[in-house]
């Protein structure tokens, strides 16, 4: 087997917090956890400070990858060599030039990024995130064509943005949706062709990115896991959970796929599940659910808000559901739930890119008769719920924990150690 420990590779990200609440958040963390394992690792973040969860969230960053700095030199540069290690000189212009231009254009952070990779000796650089970082990296290709791209994705974004074509009527929002959706489209066959490897979370997502390249091979699975680790010791229930208790979560915004989802259970789904079971509540947690669903609120309908952690309540939920009809990616919400060993209802797509059987690891439902039915039958069948949460709860081990991304990414950095570079030359986007 190839060994990679040694090898320094930098991993920037524009998406860091700790503890992470959230796909996003957990996505990176566990993808820095993962690789930390396989390489000498480097993370470069390009989030603000305040973002990452002040002092403690450093020092967990820092204990555990080899060296950790912020853009701009904020805070200077940590390693394992030593506890607050000051910057270097050519950090500390990194950071006069940052705070000169204060809207941190592509140019600069690449710079950072370049100059950070030239005085570690590292030829990898791989940014978490690459969706949203299409121009720092076609920036860092163009100032150091000989580096090693990696562009992590979370998702088909496009896909993410036009699937809401079906739901929507209002012509104007199409005319938007359909020319943000063709942007990330351009984005996406250019990132593919320019980087040296382009990953994937699912072999769903994986197949639309080979379709954009003649070299299939240059794209790569490395999925979204769950740290087993962090969901070993359920906290104490949620002061106020009510039981049954159905749990749903995700983060809000107008429009969002998750304020679709959450009113469409609560007004097509939720009333036949009363019909049975009159007790039962629903509790949301997430970013701006308080706000974007605050007309929802009701005795048995629970609208939480920001949670500093879904555990007090997922833990101890009877069912979780993922309702959602248009999205991309795999979810958190279902790894999360088999972390727990908590039984899921979701629609089609909400499972999507997971390799779970429907009646084996959940139940799966797309109408509103059918998902209340499925939920009625967790909430009425305890041995059911215990039989699916276990069942995926194993599957969630096996497939989707850190030794498994851990194995990818080891599989991934063994390929860019051995082959030559060839990446396209980078041509700008059709505006």
């Amino acid at each position: 087997m190839t060994t990679l420990k040694r090898q320094p590779v930098i991993f920037t990200t524009p998406i860091l917090s700790h503890p992470p609440i959230g796909g996003p958040a957990l996505r990176i963390e566990n993808s820095i956890l993962a690789l930390a394992g396989v390489c000498d690792l480097h993370v470069h973040c390009r989030a603000e400070e305040a973002e990452l969860g002040g002092p403690k969230a450093a020092d967990f960053f820092t204990g555990r990858v080899a060296g950790f700095s912020f853009a701009g030199g904020r805070r200077g540069f940590f390693s394992r060599r030593g506890p607050g290690q000051r910057s270097t000189l050519l950090e500390r212009a990194c950071g006069i030039a940052r705070r000169l231009d204060p809207r941190r254009r592509p140019s600069g952070e690449a710079a950072e990024i370049v100059a950070l990779a030239r005085r570690l000796g590292a030829r990898i650089v791989w940014f978490g995130y690459g969706n949203i970082s299409y121009e720092v990296m076609r920036e860092v290709q163009r100032l150091a064509p000989d580096l090693r791209l990696v562009c992590d994705t979370d998702s088909v974004w496009s896909r993410f943005v036009l699937r809401e074509l079906d739901l929507e009527r209002d012509p104007s929002r199409r005319r938007a949706i359909e020319a943000e959706g063709s942007r990330k489209q351009q984005e996406e066959k250019a990132w593919v062709a320019m980087c040296d490897v382009t990953t994937a979370v699912s072999e769903v997502d994986a197949e639309y990115y080979r379709s954009l390249l003649p070299r299939t091979d240059k794209v790569r699975l490395f999925r979204n896991v769950i740290n087993l680790d962090t969901y070993a010791s359920p906290p104490p229930p949620a002061a106020g959970l009510r039981r049954p208790a159905i749990f749903l979560a995700g983060s809000f915004w107008p429009n969002s796929p998750m304020e679709h989802a959450a009113r469409w259970f609560v007004t097509e789904v939720f009333p036949g599940v009363l019909r049975t079971v009159p007790q039962a509540v629903l509790h949301v947690a997430g970013k701006d659910s308080d706000r974007i669903l605050a007309d929802l609120g009701r005795d048995n309908v629970r609208i939480l808000g920001r949670v500093d952690s879904v555990l007090p309540y997922l833990c101890h939920a009877d069912v979780a559901i993922v309702p959602l009809f248009f999205e991309s990616g795999t979810r958190f919400k279902i790894l999360e739930a088999g972390s727990c060993g908590i039984p899921v209802v979701s629609t089609t797509l909400g499972a999507e890119g997971i390799d779970v059987v429907d009646g084996t690891h959940l139940l799966l439902a797309d109408d509103p008769s059918s998902f209340a039915s499925a939920v009625l039958r967790v909430l009425r069948e305890p041995g059911l719920g215990s039989k699916l949460g276990s069942r995926l709860h194993e599957l969630v081990a096996r497939d989707y924990s850190l030794p498994a991304l851990a194995a990818e990414g080891r599989e991934i950095l063994a390929l860019l150690s051995r082959t030559a570079r060839t990446t396209a030359p980078t041509t700008p986007m059709t505006q």
